[in-house]
């Protein structure tokens, strides 16, 4: 069955369009009814009426049973066949990314020489959660599916061991030395993001508890000479967190590392102007002036975007943090070369 918006919203017509396609976009791709709207250029209100019109239930935890039900595409359990075969270079840094954000290792309850790494993610973030289990294959044993979170678990090896004894202290709490930081690729820093980072109108940031790394200062000063960018240290003024701050001047490099690594489920993540800008070959250096007009075929909106699951303040919460607004007058230049 298909049903065109045209039943909708006479002023929006498009092609038709299947529930089916519908409840995978909004539930198993977790895009909100915003990026579907741009995605068929109509209006999120179009596509609200649209899941009503469908019967779509909303993204809550009472829900996903239903959805899972009525589509059949997800089992609680879906299990793999796992191998225990050496890390491949890009496995190696795609675990030392999203460690330092929201992946654990766990030490082998029958044998402490082994570990397994596992993620935990919201329902919503389904489709990261089968992203990482893809990309940890064929190690990956089975993608856990309950009624509030979506858990991924690779099989415990000796060589996840070994990485253990590196992000762990001795009473099993995470800790994150400068070693670990100087092995980091660009695909590393990208996985941190995916996992614990932030992206506003202005700037990108990257959280952690301030307490788990071993010197931010230094950090920031590692990072800004290994990736060539502007990175700096925020603190939250409202919980035990700081932030590795990436300011306007280096949206559009950091962007470029994003481009090509980050899974269609997290695009939300990605700051749609200076994608836009990039994907048009723009010159290397992108800049706005009011007398020049604008490089790129939008302006970046006011749009807040979020950490994860959880909807943290983006403005106003760190010290120093600059004013999102944009002024006409005001140069925008970010090197991605």
């Amino acid at each position: 069955m298909s049903f065109n918006l045209g039943q909708l919203n006479d002023k929006k017509r498009l092609n038709g369009i299947s529930r089916d396609l519908l409840v995978n976009l909004y539930w198993f791709e977790s895009m909100s009814s915003g990026e579907i709207a741009r995605k068929f250029n109509t209006s999120g209100v179009t596509v609200r009426r649209w899941l009503e019109y469908y019967r779509v239930p909303k993204r809550a935890f009472r829900n996903f049973q239903e959805i899972e039900h009525e589509v059949g595409e997800i089992p609680h359990t879906l299990r793999f066949n796992p191998e225990d075969k050496p890390l491949t270079q890009v496995q190696k840094e795609v675990l030392i990314g999203t460690l330092c954000g929201d992946g654990c290792l766990r030490l082998n309850q029958k044998d402490s020489n082994r570990a397994y790494f596992a993620a935990n993610h919201g329902l919503k973030q389904y489709g990261y959660a089968k992203h990482k289990a893809e990309v940890m294959a064929p190690q990956t044993s089975r993608l856990y599916v309950s009624s509030k979170a979506v858990e991924m678990a690779t099989v415990s090896s000796l060589e996840l061991a070994l990485l253990y004894r590196q992000f762990y202290s001795n009473n099993g709490s995470k800790f994150l030395d400068r070693g670990i930081f100087e092995s980091f690729t660009e695909t590393s820093l990208v996985y941190w993001y995916l996992d614990d980072g932030a992206l506003s109108q202005g700037h990108y940031q990257i959280w952690a508890h301030k307490d788990m790394i071993y010197d931010w200062a230094n950090l920031a000063s590692l990072f800004s000479k290994k990736f060539s960018l502007p990175f700096t240290v925020q603190e939250s003024l409202t919980n035990n967190m700081r932030a590795l701050y990436i300011p306007r001047k280096g949206m559009g490099r950091f962007t470029s590392l994003l481009l090509g690594k980050v899974p269609d489920c997290l695009g939300y993540k990605i700051h749609p102007w200076y994608a836009q800008a990039l994907k048009d070959n723009q010159q290397p250096s992108l800049s706005r002036k009011a007398s020049e007009g604008s490089t790129t075929t939008s302006k970046p909106t006011a749009t807040n975007f979020s950490h994860g699951d959880n909807r943290r303040p983006l403005q106003g919460n760190l010290n120093g943090m600059p004013s999102s607004s944009i002024k006409e007058d005001e140069d925008i230049v970010c090197s991605v070369g």
